[in-house]
């Protein structure tokens, strides 16, 4: 058997999608606070977009790497977002969603199995299980290895074996915007360590409804060859098109041609009518996120006033991202519970919410809880919350 894959387990989220379908199945009302996903459907032209590419027949196969019009509008809306002086659409690549651009990227660069990549807890679980996969080493750092003051000890992390950093931000789980600060040090780290590529994973980049949030663009980072640069990004999100799966990867033409190797020798492409739905979504996708920020700051102000009101709950009010990421210590200890997870197993078992325990995104304690869920299911987990609460003061 392929020794990466037995390192590895199947991802935890789509575990919980298929016991929350399991559930349904038999019967249950289930409250579903886990999945990374708006509960709304995407815009409705998006789908005609789709069904009007079947009707003129474009739906055969198309370059590995994704149609040249939807590659196009990738390749100037990095220009322009991101403040690149030039990005040719060789640079670009079609993907089957974000999880599958971060496997083919690690895939292209990973050289010798004492390679290593790092990421920072709390983190999205997936990353784990995709670098050993790609037969790398995963390295989990502490978010305060990224301040000033651990910026030191975060340089001797790194060793020559050390091939890439993933960064996310607004970041999964729970909503963290990296500073201006944190890009100042990134321009040193380059300085210090040149070969090393810099992986932005930018899903949430434009899910924030905070006033003051200014995405990041390469005026932060001047001192950065463009070349060590990838980002990672995708229209699940910002378009609410998780089932069509449709991501892309931005990286310089080498890799790119190693990626196109990979998708021409697997999946051939990316299914050509998702293709063409993301071009309308690319097209439209600023006025698509404005309304999806809209409905997540509801969200988000209804799921705060509910944990807020619970005994010895702590948390930010949320602006970012689509998750509330929530220390629950208190009643993990009170419930006389092992950890996170049998909390989570707990809460499902007695009052069928489902959330994601902290131990998975490697904060043990915690619960990633969604604000992209049916608001039905958030108002409705103030019931399940309460009863928690009354549970452990009696």
């Amino acid at each position: 058997m392929n020794k990466y894959l037995l390192k590895a387990s199947s991802s935890p989220i789509s575990e919980l999608i298929r016991l929350k379908n399991e559930m349904l199945a038999l019967g249950n009302n289930i409250i579903d606070l886990s999945v990374g996903e708006f509960y709304k459907r995407p815009n409705n032209q998006i789908i005609e977009y789709a069904v009007h590419a079947n009707n003129v027949k474009e739906f055969g196969y198309t370059d590995p790497t994704g149609i040249h019009k939807l590659k196009n509008q990738i390749s100037r809306k990095i220009e322009d977002s991101y403040k690149f002086d030039k990005v040719d659409t060789s640079e670009i690549s079609i993907t089957s969603g974000a999880k599958h651009a971060i496997a083919v990227t690690l895939n292209s660069i990973i050289e010798t199995q004492g390679d290593s990549v790092i990421c920072f807890s709390p983190f999205w679980p997936s990353y784990v299980d995709i670098i050993k996969i790609s037969g790398a080493l995963p390295v989990c750092l502490d978010s305060d290895y990224l301040l000033d003051v651990n910026f030191e000890q975060f340089t001797k992390t790194i060793s020559s074996n050390t091939k890439a950093i993933i960064f996310n931000s607004p970041r999964n789980p729970d909503g963290y915007v990296y500073t201006s600060n944190f890009f100042a040090n990134l321009n040193n780290l380059h300085k210090m360590f040149p070969n090393i590529y810099l992986i932005f994973d930018d899903v949430y980049r434009l899910i924030s409804w905070d006033p003051f949030y200014e995405p990041w663009d390469m005026c932060e980072l001047p001192q950065v060859d463009k070349r060590k640069i990838i980002i990672i990004n995708s229209f699940s999100k910002s378009c609410s098109m998780t089932g069509l799966r449709v991501g892309y990867v931005y990286a310089n033409s080498y890799i790119s041609s190693l990626i196109k190797i990979q998708l021409s020798n697997s999946i051939s492409n990316v299914p050509t009518l998702s293709q063409h739905a993301a071009t309308y979504a690319q097209e439209n996708e600023f006025k698509l996120v404005k309304n999806l920020n809209n409905d997540l700051s509801k969200a988000s102000k209804i799921l705060f006033n509910i944990l807020t009101n619970m005994n010895e709950i702590k948390t930010n009010f949320v602006t970012s991202g689509f998750f509330y990421f929530v220390c629950f210590d208190y009643y993990i200890s009170k419930l006389g519970l092992k950890d996170d997870v049998e909390l989570s197993r707990h809460l499902l078992q007695e009052y069928n919410l489902i959330s994601v325990p902290g131990t998975l995104c490697g904060a043990p304690g915690y619960l990633r809880l969604s604000i992209g869920a049916d608001p039905k299911d958030i108002s409705s987990s103030k019931n399940v919350f309460e009863k928690l609460s009354l549970s452990i003061t009696k």
